[in-house]
């Protein structure tokens, strides 16, 4: 049996008896879609389908009332390509439509390659493609540059062999995924609901009822790049909070010097609060200094009066939304304003049993994070799964 390399190895690499290398444009027509204008759009007639509607193909919103070519037409089973933003292949599944800008629709040549190949082809192949993008804004890549891309063409026999083992191998890491993936929404619900079992037992009952405004203020320390401001520091903004959890998962080291705009200011003990769609959740105890975005709430804890990890816990449950009213504008994110927090009310236990609780909480978060942390573990098993997939089909040669 002759080894074949994997898709995007060099020519030099030795191919079995019968396999050569075949550029993209060879071996399909790759027709653009076209740009549909919001006055094409109507109420009736064909879905526009968008690089965002590929992987889920529910229909959108945007319908186009008028004629299209057949060539901007696409059904059921046509392979198409992004070849901006995702960059990716797809095997259509979501009926009729007419295809806008940014993708491919491919008309194989069957003479030369089967569909089903090609799309496991090019998925691989994508891999070298993303080292060539352009745009600082969207990237891609040009057609030209598609199109003389190489990939290893074996005979249609071997052809077809091959997408069928993919098929098979990819279908089953893709329930596995599946599964990982419900384990995990499955553990955040049920921390979600033992925080919220044990503060709605603390709210029923009879502590003293206190607005947050009186145990926490907002600190106010925002650093500009018009003061100057100079040294490292460590950056924690929404990306980086765990949804849900408040636990967080990366941070950035960053220059002061080079700052483009303003920062807040945090210290150890802070609550820094995500107030851009808060009902993801992302309330931070902060253990370190450092510094967050302006889409984030930095709060002093009173601690004569309240513990700070008692309050981070209720500032991200559901008790607390319940309270606190979301606003959303016109163009705007969900957002909860500093004056509506301050006006939300909470049970304030004495100190000690504050203390018990918030224990009671980190303990129960950090079982969840282990649990959590195993699955994570296998979903990255799984991802390597696919790529090592993927490989072993193009590295396997034809017996």
């Amino acid at each position: 049996m002759n080894a074949t390399p994997a898709l995007g190895a060099t020519e030099s690499a030795a191919l079995p008896s019968g396999w050569r290398w075949a550029q993209l444009g060879e071996l399909g027509t790759y027709i653009n879609g076209r740009a549909f204008k919001p006055d094409d759009w109507g109420t009736s007639g064909l879905p526009i389908i968008r690089i965002q509607n590929l992987n889920t193909p529910d229909a959108p919103s945007d319908r186009y009332e008028g004629l299209v070519d057949d060539g901007h037409l696409i059904a059921d089973g046509d392979l198409l390509i992004s070849w901006s933003a995702s960059l990716d292949a797809y095997i259509w599944d979501g009926g009729p439509a007419a295809l806008n800008q940014h993708i491919f629709k491919v008309v194989v040549n069957e003479d030369l390659v089967t569909r089903d190949y090609l799309f496991y082809a090019v998925k691989h192949a994508m891999t070298g493609i993303r080292k060539r993008v352009h745009g600082a804004t969207m990237q891609h890549v040009t057609k030209p540059e598609f199109v003389a891309t190489r990939i290893p063409l074996p005979p249609l026999p071997d052809q077809q062999r091959i997408a069928a083992a993919l098929r098979e191998q990819l279908d089953a890491a893709a329930r596995m995924r599946a599964a990982a993936t419900r384990a995990t929404s499955a553990l955040s619900a049920l921390h979600e609901s033992r925080l919220r079992d044990i503060l709605s037992s603390v709210a029923d009952r009879a502590y003293p009822r206190v607005i947050l405004g009186s145990v926490i203020k907002a600190r106010n320390d925002i650093i500009h790049p018009r003061d100057n401001p100079s040294g490292h520091g460590v950056f924690v903004g929404l990306e980086h909070i765990e949804s849900g959890t408040g636990r967080r998962v990366g941070s950035e080291e960053i220059d002061q010097a080079t700052l483009t705009g303003r920062k807040a200011r945090f210290h150890p003990g802070d609550i820094v609060y995500g107030y851009l769609r808060p009902y993801l959740n992302k309330v931070w105890l902060a253990d370190f200094e450092g510094l967050c975005s302006v889409d984030q709430y930095v709060y002093v804890v009173d601690q004569e009066q309240a513990d700070a990890g008692y309050v981070a816990g209720f500032m991200r449950s559901s008790l607390f939304l319940s309270q606190a009213p979301v606003a959303s504008g016109h163009g705007q994110l969900p957002r909860i304003r500093l004056d509506e927090i301050a006006r939300v009310e909470l049970a304030l236990p004495p100190l000690p049993e504050q203390r018990r609780i918030a224990a009671v909480l980190r303990e129960q978060l950090d079982s969840t994070t282990h649990l959590r942390a195993a699955v994570e573990g296998q979903a990255a098993e799984i991802g390597r799964l696919t790529a090592a997939l993927f490989r072993s089909a193009f590295l396997e040669g034809s017996s």
